[in-house]
Order: structure tokens, then C-alpha cells, then sequence
């Protein structure tokens, strides 16, 4: 059941979006592709792009897909409960 967490559609998405800007690494390179984006189509980074960043940035090699356990249907589970649109627009209007 998804519930409204601190603003956030959901617990995922917060817990998401607080580590991702919590990394400084990853933080800034979100920050250099929304620049990126704002340059070319002035949109910026849609939440398609953002996640599959997450995935291309945590898991490069792509363990996750290749493994069927307990581990990693908990992790797909939550990335799938995370508003990616949410998270890319909060990114977008920060005024990067």
C-alpha cells in the first residue's frame, strides 16, 4: 500500500531522492545531466532518464538483473514503488 511520506508520494520515493542528493558524486552528476537536458530540449531530465541512471550508476553490471532471490525481488520492489517523475521534477525545479 503506498502512503504519502514527508511530502513524498510514498516512503520510496523520499528515501530515494534523500540519498541520492546525499551522495555529493552522485548528486552533482544528477545536476550535470539536468544542466545537460535544460541545454538541449530545455525540459530537463525526465524520470526515465533519472532511474535509469540510478541502475546504470549502482548496479553497472547489472547483478541485479541476472539474480533471482529474496534480496534482489526486495529491491525491485521498491525501485518499482519509487515516482521517478516525482523525484526528476523535484531535480528539474531546483534551478540547476
Amino acid at each position: 500500500m503506498c502512503k504519502e511520506y514527508n511530502g513524498w508520494t510514498n516512503w520510496e520515493t523520499w528515501v530515494a531522492k534523500l540519498w541520492l542528493d546525499n551522495d555529493e558524486y552522485v548528486h552533482a552528476m544528477i545536476v550535470e545531466m539536468v544542466q545537460d537536458a535544460k541545454d538541449g530540449d530545455g525540459d530537463g531530465i525526465t524520470g526515465q532518464e533519472l532511474e535509469e541512471f540510478v541502475w546504470n550508476t549502482f548496479d553497472p553490471d547489472g547483478l541485479y538483473h541476472k539474480q533471482a532471490n529474496l534480496f534482489t525481488d526486495f529491491i525491485f520492489s521498491s525501485m518499482n514503488m519509487v515516482n521517478w517523475d516525482e523525484v526528476s521534477a523535484a531535480y528539474n525545479q531546483d534551478g540547476y
